[in-house]
């Protein structure tokens, strides 16, 4: 059974010879009623509080179960974004590396062109060189033979006389008779 105040103010007892003070034991039951109401007053306060707290750490439990779930969460997303940024980073590379391969390809390919152009051009300049060599050495040829005609134009003409010619074929006709 519980006591309260007013149970502590109300209660009689039996008087006796030779008892208590009945202003003491009033006194002394006023002050027991006013202590225990006060500690009634502060264990419902109390009580009250501990209600709060409690509602309070029910609220930061389901928050902070709240705030494990979302970093779980972030960590698996964070995760799979840095996977998926070194599968694209790979992939870029892998396409840089296929882009630098094809443009060094197509750069041999036209140096290639260029070196045969070059060997083209250099068959042709010898090609036309040498006929060109041909046609001076037929030109020079003709230079020389001209230069020899005048040459032999210019020496004073051989003494080529008709008779002088005719006496030595007529002395061997005559022998041969």
């Amino acid at each position: 059974m519980e006591t309260t105040p007013n149970d502590l103010r109300q209660q009689q007892f039996e008087i006796k010879f030779r008892g208590y003070n009945a202003d003491d034991v009033e006194v002394f039951r006023d002050l027991a009623a006013a202590a225990l109401e006060e500690s009634r007053a502060e264990s419902l306060k109390l009580s009250e509080e501990n209600k709060h707290l409690k509602e309070r750490l029910s609220h930061l439990l389901a928050l902070e179960d709240t705030l494990k779930t979302a970093i779980i969460e972030a960590q698996k997303n964070a995760e799979v974004t840095v996977a998926n940024a070194k599968r694209e980073a790979v992939v870029i590379v892998q396409e840089a590396k296929l882009k630098r391969d094809e443009v060094i390809a197509d750069l041999h390919n036209q140096m290639n062109k260029m070196v045969a152009d070059i060997n083209k051009i250099r068959f042709i300049r010898t090609n036309y060189l040498t006929k060109l060599k041909a046609l001076i050495g037929v030109q020079m040829q003709t230079v020389e033979e001209a230069l020899m005609e005048d040459t032999e134009e210019m020496r004073p003409p051989r003494d080529t006389r008709p008779a002088d010619r005719e006496a030595p074929e007529m002395e061997q006709q005559m022998r041969e008779e």
